[in-house]
Parts: structure tokens; sequence; C-alpha cells
């Protein structure tokens, strides 16, 4: 598949993910929260230079933590407890 078949794939994707997220009646916000347009402006400007993107500074800093100092399974306990009201 060529690059800009990628690119055109990978741009409609975004686009049917984010009708998506609209139509979603979100109960609260989590802290750093990107807008759809923001994360898509991130993910295709590093589209093709990186394997992985991780848009935010909170995304960031909540990966590192997830994934380098605490265990798997207290991650995820953790991930579930804040997250299971947002949606």
């Amino acid at each position: 598949m060529k690059r800009i078949d990628r690119m055109r794939l990978t741009k409609h994707a975004l686009v049917w993910y984010f009708i998506g997220y609209n139509k979603a009646q979100h109960t609260k916000t989590a802290p750093g929260t990107l807008t759809p347009e923001e994360v898509a402006n991130i993910s295709l400007n590093a589209l093709g230079r990186k394997p992985t993107i991780i848009p935010g500074f909170t995304n960031k800093l909540a990966y590192f933590i997830m994934n380098r100092i605490v265990p798997r399974t207290w991650a995820i306990a953790l991930m579930n407890k804040n997250t299971k009201d947002l949606s």
C-alpha cells in the first residue's frame, strides 16, 4: 500500500472516529483532554515520521507512569476506576 493511500485511509478512519466522538454524551471531561481537531492535527503531522505518537502532555505522562513505574495489574485497575464514568 502506497504512503498516500495509507494517509487517505488514516484520514477517513479519523473522520469516522470523530463523528462517533461528537455524538457521544460525556458526563465529565478528564484533565488534559484534547479536542478531536487537536488529536487529528498531531496524528496527521506525525504520520510517516514515527511508529507511535501520544498526543498531549497528560497522555504522555500517564503512558510513562503506566508502562515504566506502576505494575501492569495496578495500571489496569487505576485506568478502569478513572474511566468507567466517562461515557
